[in-house]
């Protein structure tokens, strides 16, 4: 744990997270936007292809049940109640009904403050990654005008993709609950033979038959046992995803799996201990702004444990990984440039031929001259 904090210390990690908050902050809005949009689009309207999925399984009162837990906006504000404080949960809901009311244009304009806001988020957790894991930064090797601007754009989308998947990735764990009340209405609303082909799914499973039969006589400890395991699991592999594919070098996928447990778990205490602290602080007292500056200290602090488990996953793979048997001991782990190594051998040696200081070594030239002449 020491060498994590000295190499998280090392990449500047509070500076670069207050950079972080503050990209992700305006990221924020228009993300919510456009996937409560995409959701509204799937569920909301009578002829979508869910609810025309659902109908077509059950009758329209399980159909209306089913649907009726799927409000997502609902289950994003409690999160955020739950997580950061009551304020800044009825802020986000204004925000959202404001750009909700503005139509079309409230989402194309969220479309490209989310493409230039989540691509400057990402050039801070990129450039924080590879301090540290220092990584040297690639050499563009074509050049002109072109392959520059080509360059760039190809960064932009591809920053764009990755944020949006890791965001989607963990709004999916902030609405696991709602997933999993629909999976257990949806399971209780089957019968003859659907039912039983579940159920020999199920039982293929160590353990699946027993959550069957409890699903079936609505059992409420099911859900409550599989929230906070399926919130887990899919913050573990959000973090193992962002782990192996943001450095610029090759890490192998059992070089994350600890790093992401140990950063997921972190999150989870901070995300409990923060609705105690945050929602109940003083930021209460400065009115509308103190919503915005308890959600800014939440991504602050949340930026500050994602960065300690990079580095955490950096010195295990150093250490104990993929790398460690690239390194003559483990505990002085470096990835730098392989040609400095040589050059430092080189300096070495002719210091130890030399026998004496830069100044000493430079007479022998003279020296020589003078015996040349003598002969």
């Amino acid at each position: 744990m020491q060498a994590t904090f000295e190499r998280w210390n090392k990449a500047e990690s509070t500076l670069l997270g207050a950079a972080m908050a503050y990209y992700v902050l305006f990221s924020l809005f228009p993300l919510l936007l456009i996937i409560l949009s995409i959701i509204g689009f799937l569920v909301g309207s009578a002829d979508s292809g869910v609810r025309t999925f659902l109908g077509d399984l059950s009758s329209n009162t399980t159909e209306e049940s089913i649907t009726g837990t799927l409000d997502a906006r609902e289950r994003i504000l409690l999160t955020l109640r739950e997580s950061v404080s009551p304020d800044v949960a009825n802020q986000i809901d204004n925000v959202l009904q404001q750009l909700n009311e503005s139509g079309g244009q409230a989402g194309l304009i969220g479309f490209f403050t989310l493409l230039l806001s989540a691509s400057g988020a990402f050039g801070i957790l990129d450039r924080v990654v590879n301090i540290i894991w220092e990584t040297q930064e690639k050499v563009q090797q074509k050049t002109g005008i072109v392959w520059t601007v080509l360059n760039v754009v190809i960064k932009k989308l591809v920053s764009f993709v990755l944020v949006l998947g890791a965001a989607v990735l963990l709004l999916v764990s902030m609405l696991v609950g709602i997933i999993i009340s629909f999976a257990i209405t949806l399971l209780q609303s089957l019968s003859g033979g659907a039912l039983a082909q579940v159920r020999d799914i199920a039982s293929a499973v160590p353990g699946g038959l027993f959550l069957f039969d409890s699903a079936m006589t609505g059992s409420v400890w099911v859900e409550r046992l599989l929230l906070p395991l399926a919130t887990l699991a899919i913050a573990v592999l959000t973090l193992a995803l962002l782990f192996k594919y943001l450095p610029d070098l090759k890490v192998v996928w059992r070089d994350v799996w600890l790093g992401a447990i140990l950063t997921a778990v972190l999150l989870a205490v901070l995300s409990s201990l923060s609705s105690r602290i945050i929602g109940g602080s003083s930021f209460q007292n400065y009115g509308p702004i103190g919503g915005v500056m308890a959600l800014l200290l939440w991504m602050y602090l949340t930026s500050l444990v994602f960065f300690f488990g990079v580095a955490f996953t950096r010195v295990y793979a150093y250490r104990y990984g993929s790398y460690s048997a690239a390194l003559p001991t483990a505990a002085t782990p470096t990835d730098t440039a392989p040609s400095a190594a040589p050059f430092e051998t080189i300096n070495l040696d002719a210091a130890h031929e030399s026998n004496g200081d830069d100044a000493t070594s430079a007479k022998p030239q003279p020296d020589s001259t003078e015996e040349r002449k003598h002969n």
